[in-house]
């Protein structure tokens, strides 16, 4: 994908947003039951105007600081050396535009789909459509854990430790796993929000918290696994 298709979201947000204005009551506060299994205490009533603009505008500015930030080349104090740099900066970044293209339009996309689901909440909507737009969730991090490995070391996404960005083989071996991990807990989140919606997003997050670390740790350590062993003889 092209950098400008992180956009597309953030443009069906506030399409959708004209859609439903109409219908929407004049104040509301959001229900998030089918989507949590916590019950939280009801908050201040927001108009509705807010409600209709809030995600959307979060989306657009998301979408112009990743596009921003990816023309970056150098860095300057108060930023490390190693995690901005002429390596890891813009040039990077040009070395997988569609994958980068492809993980904003995801980000962007999950804005929209917790804006569906903020729009459907108070729309008092069937369940069926919190079970379809969790399910989009899951959907979405197995596309984003599937581009992973195709990414560089680079100082906007991924896992950007002073090793991963300094060594290419380590950058790719942890995101082969991460990536892997991601399309496994994507696959969980799709199955929960058909069995049990409710848990479907506090399994998403968990596992991604979860898969973070291990695939940081597990990437380093067989890297000095292998620089323990040092060079096979023949």
């Amino acid at each position: 994908m092209r950098k400008w298709t992180g956009v597309i979201p953030v443009v069906a947000s506030f399409a959708l947003s004209a859609a439903v204005f109409a219908r929407l009551p004049a104040t509301a506060r959001p229900v998030l039951s089918p989507i949590l299994p916590l019950a939280f205490p009801p908050g201040e009533p927001m108009p509705r105007s807010f409600i209709a603009l809030l995600l959307p505008t979060l989306g657009l500015a998301v979408w112009i600081l990743l596009t921003t930030l990816s023309k970056v080349r150098t860095g300057r104090p108060p930023l490390p050396s190693w995690w901005l740099n002429e390596e890891t900066g813009a040039a990077s970044v040009q070395r997988f535009e569609p994958t980068y293209g492809t993980i904003s339009f995801g980000v962007t996309a999950l804005i929209a789909i917790m804006h569906a689901g903020l729009l459907a909440g108070v729309l008092h909507s069937p369940g069926w459509i919190f079970q379809v737009l969790t399910a989009a969730v899951g959907f979405g991090m197995i596309a984003i854990g599937n581009v992973m490995p195709r990414t560089k070391p680079n100082w906007i996404v991924g896992l950007r430790t002073k090793r991963t960005l300094g060594d290419p083989v380590v950058w790719l071996r942890t995101h082969r796993l991460l990536g892997a991990l991601m399309i496994l807990a994507g696959s969980i989140v799709v199955i929960t929000s058909i069995v049990a919606p409710r848990y479907a997003l506090v399994i998403a997050v968990g596992l991604l918290i979860i898969s973070f670390p291990i695939s940081h740790f597990a990437g380093a350590r067989a890297d000095k696994h292998l620089e323990t062993q040092g060079p096979s003889e023949a």
